[in-house]
């Protein structure tokens, strides 16, 4: 039988989350208030502008995007508030001037 675990109330350091490719506003804003050390949401295909500001509020100390191969100025405006030790972004394949501005 498998075991269900509510993701949202993990109570481990580590989350990697490499299955999920897509992300609601509504689970954003409560992933932002888990108390983990290191989220890797690396399965995600597309960044919305209202995600990214969720997740930017996020305490944590490392935040990986390696799934996303653009990223709007808008999204990467909202990410450049994370406070966190180390935003990764390795699957970016093009990165325009204005999103590298931000």
């Amino acid at each position: 039988m498998a075991r269900t675990v509510n993701l949202f109330s993990w109570k481990k350091l580590y989350l990697h989350v490499r299955n999920v490719t897509d992300l609601s506003v509504y689970n954003a804003k409560k992933l932002a208030h888990w108390k983990g050390s290191w989220l890797n949401l690396s399965g995600l295909t597309s960044l919305s502008v209202g995600v990214a500001k969720e997740l930017a509020q996020w305490k944590g100390f490392q935040l990986y995007f390696n799934g996303l191969t653009e990223l709007s100025v808008e999204g990467a405006k909202e990410l450049a508030q994370f406070e966190g030790y180390h935003l990764e972004l390795n699957g970016l394949t093009d990165l325009s001037v204005d999103v590298a501005r931000e």
